[in-house]
């Protein structure tokens, strides 16, 4: 039997619960009670990619993780899987056993092994998963096999060459024999008290070596014996002297170079690794800077104390272990590596560390980065690579592989932000000349992503947005190459081994695994195969009109299920927030929800959204509420003249942005039965300096003592000014902590509603930011839009409550 979908909640290669209703009609009112929970999956299958070696040594292989909700921080997940990109072939090369999680694996660069931390098994009250109860664990495929990579010892004496805490994003170095880590103390993290002098917990990084096979003594439930010899190679204080190099945290490692990297005295430096340190200045300000650390080949001789470390010091670095500063910016008006994460990224050759980071003069009101270089030899300055000019986005930068070059991302001027579009620029790494973009690929008049430069230097891959899709393209000094055609959606594109593999889905499948091939693509995995296979799926067409000023506009149309050509049904204009972004050819489960309930949903691609050029999207600076409004006015108006759109049921909703333009939409025309707005803003100047985007308001509007921006906040103030235009019932929506967009616009809107009459509700979901992630509330709020549209759109009567629900009987 085929299923209607009355609420799926499909997240990203992950079903959680799907609740259906076998049978039921399209037409008929949602209701959990009606139909039943059938519960798909017994633990979140949801596939995580690491950002680093997901590719086998052959290229035959992708690795990944289970994990579920990755953006909380949960650590859930409970197999490594891996999959073959030819046969499609699936492998569990691992099952945590006894309530232990795993996750974070990456390939060995030379051998069929993987590397992945992993939880406690047994987990008590005293020592659940936690950043100083985690150890890493390394798979060998074939024959299979298990080694703990780091032994841990937390009963004194400690065993030299074993740890006291967890391990952390273990990394291969370039040849594969030793790993790097981050690394917390268990021991220091449970002591009741701390004396002048002693240790407390803070991030260090570790290193692991093979062929010195750690065994410690069986004297506690939690000591293991280890494969690896594993010793901290970082020195960290709880209380740095100001002004000093002693640092609070060390983090965010990088293996330096292929080889490591030579000194100033022509010597090979086999073993070092660049990490971020935190460090006080004379003024007691806590700032980042880029440490480097030269390793010494043996590691299993002591330095300036214990290996082991002692029941309050944390272990020494070995003999030998070096720990300079690489940066000095104390002296900047803004000190420290500011701005976007940081990326510490290594030449081929060792000799110089690229990273991104803001020395703007007021960074907080300039986002934009600047890539800097800095020599890994001692005594070096780092270099400033991008000039003023250069507004260098938070994507991480790239080498080519001989080192001549870097390329990177850069956005807009400052005022457009809102608008931006990122350009691919590339520089000399020795600054010999200003950063320069490409004309092929400005001349797309389109963004692009997700660089990645070809192992022989001659190309980089990147993402273009353009027009409901996004696809790779290769890019050389002279054209870019489309290598797949729209309508297409991917992301994550990774290469290795002479095959590529990437995300991708469409408007009818989530998204999955797949292999490109040529300028096809081959699904590798199907993690929803069998939901999919129990439901009926709406179908999406492209839609293209004209606006009310002849601009050319494009869109999605989602039909009912169950439609017949010719009949008018009710119609749901969603639209997408941002504005910058486009509404797209993916699986959108917004989309199909209402679809299973018998409305056809349109989606519009306004002007101020992406994948259309610069011009189109800045055609909205400082006219927020005009154009857009016209664009989606036209939008709903061409789908009634398809014959589709009931005219008499019509619904809107949105949010963040598409809530504002919902208030935007029901402030100008009153023909919408019901409306949802999310997240959205009222009396736009009352934002100023309580949300995120007091650059957007400085540089494109204007503070409000500036007589002519105080007339533009009011004119795209209207919805709230002139509230009593309205008159669609409203569900005003949004989270307890969102910081984006505060919540106080829908409680404006809420209110003033009220205040004239016109039906409404305000819902508030307590600890949720500017995106609804709680399952449970994400399923609350898809049966709150489906009842509101419901009662005013279909007019269908209002469910009768329970005695719970009204106190009477």
């Amino acid at each position: 039997m085929t299923t209607h979908v009355r609420l799926a909640v499909i997240i990203v290669l992950c079903v959680i619960m799907v609740a259906v209703a076998y049978g039921a009609k399209a037409e008929s009112s949602t209701n959990f009670a009606r139909g039943f929970e059938r519960q798909i999956t017994h633990n979140v299958t949801r596939k995580v990619l690491t950002n680093t070696g997901v590719w086998s040594p052959d290229g035959e292989w992708i690795v990944y993780d289970t994990r579920g909700n990755t953006q909380r921080g949960g650590f859930d997940g409970s197999t490594i899987e891996i999959v073959n990109i030819r046969t499609s072939e699936v492998r569990e090369i691992h099952h945590s056993r006894n309530g232990a999680n795993c996750g974070v694996a990456t390939f060995h660069p030379k051998r069929n092994e993987v590397i992945f931390i992993q939880g406690p098994e047994n987990p008590s009250h005293d020592w659940q998963y936690c950043s100083y109860h985690r150890h890493g664990v390394i798979a060998t495929i074939s024959p299979p096999r298990l080694i703990n990579l780091d032994a841990c010892d937390i009963t004194y004496p400690f065993t030299p060459g074993a740890l006291r805490g967890g391990t952390h994003v273990h990394v291969w170095d370039a040849v594969g024999d030793w790993v790097s880590s981050t690394y917390e103390d268990h021991v220091l993290a449970s002591a009741k008290e701390h004396s002048i002098g002693d240790d407390v917990n803070l991030r260090n990084v570790a290193v692991s070596i093979p062929n010195h096979e750690v065994l410690v003594a069986n004297d506690h439930l939690r000591n293991q014996n280890g494969k690896y010899f594993s010793v901290l190679v970082t020195r960290t204080t709880a209380r740095p002297r100001p002004g000093s190099d002693e640092i609070l945290k060390a983090y965010e490692e990088a293996w330096i170079g292929t080889n490591g990297y030579f000194r100033p005295n022509g010597a090979l430096q086999r073993r070092a690794l660049a990490f971020q340190g935190d460090v006080v200045t004379e003024t007691a300000k806590l700032i980042t800077e880029v440490f480097v650390v030269d390793i010494p080949e043996d590691l299993t001789q002591a330095g300036d104390g214990p290996l082991a470390g002692t029941l309050s010091r944390m272990p020494f670095p070995p003999k030998g272990c070096t720990q300079r500063r690489l940066t000095f910016t104390s002296n900047r008006k803004y000190p420290g590596i500011q701005g976007p994460r940081h990326w510490l990224r290594s030449a081929p050759d060792g000799s110089r560390i690229a990273f991104m980071s803001n020395h703007a003069d007021d960074p907080d009101r300039d986002p934009a980065a600047q890539l800097f270089v800095a020599n890994t030899a001692a005594g070096a300055t780092e270099k400033q690579l991008t000039t003023a000019d250069n507004r260098a986005s938070r994507a991480r930068p790239e080498w080519s592989p001989d080192g001549t070059r870097i390329v990177f991302t850069e956005g807009d001027e400052k005022k457009y932000g809102a608008y931006n579009m990122d350009h691919l620029a590339f520089v000399p790494a020795d600054g010999s000349t200003a950063p320069a973009r490409m004309k092929a690929v400005e001349d797309l008049d389109r963004g692009v992503s997700g660089l990645r430069v070809s192992s022989d230097g001659k190309s980089v891959n990147a993402l273009v947005t353009d027009d409901r899709s996004v696809y790779p393209v290769s890019i050389t000094r002279a054209a870019v190459v489309r290598l797949m055609n729209p309508p297409v959606v991917v992301s994550s594109l990774n290469t290795g081994g002479g095959h590529t593999v990437l995300l991708s889905g469409d408007d009818t499948k989530p998204t999955e695994i797949y292999a490109m091939e040529g300028n096809a693509l081959r699904q590798l995995t199907r993690q929803n195969g069998a939901l999919l296979a129990e439901l009926q799926i709406a179908q999406t067409e492209e839609v293209n009109f004209k606006s009310k000023d002849g601009t050319e506009v494009h869109g999605l149309l989602t039909y009912p299920l169950g439609y017949v050509k010719g009949a008018r049904v009710p119609l749901l204009l969603r639209i997408h927030g941002g504005p910058n972004g486009q509404d797209q050819h993916s699986f959108s489960v917004e989309r199909q929800v209402f679809a299973a309930n018998g409305y056809a949903v349109l989606v519009v691609n306004y002007r101020g959204s992406s994948g259309r050029g610069q011009k189109y999207s800045r055609s909205i600076f400082a006219d927020w509420g005009h154009y857009e409004v016209e664009d989606l006015e036209a939008g709903v108006d061409h789908v009634i003249q398809m014959g589709v759109a009931d005219p008499d049921r019509l619904g809107v909703g949105g949010w963040s942005y598409g809530g504002i333009l919902t208030d935007y939409m029901i402030a100008t025309d009153p023909r919408f039965k019901g409306a949802t707005s999310g997240a959205g803003t009222a009396f736009t100047v009352a934002f100023y300096g309580t949300d995120q985007y007091i650059i957007q308001y400085d540089y494109e509007i204007g503070p409000p003592w500036n007589p002519k921006a105080w007339e533009t906040y009011q004119k795209i103030s209207y919805p709230f000014l002139h509230a009593d235009r309205i008159k669609t019932p409203t569900l005003f929506l949004g989270g307890e902590r969102d910081f984006n967009v505060p919540v106080q616009g829908g409680q404006q809107m809420y209110q003033a509603l009220r205040s004239l009459g016109v039906d409404t509700q305000l819902i508030i979901y307590p600890n949720e930011n500017h995106g609804i992630t709680r399952p449970s509330y994400i399923r609350d709020r898809y049966e709150r839009y489906l009842a509101w549209y419901d009662r005013y759109v279909k007019k269908n009567p209002a469910p009768a409550k329970n005695v719970a629900e009204t106190g009477t009987r």
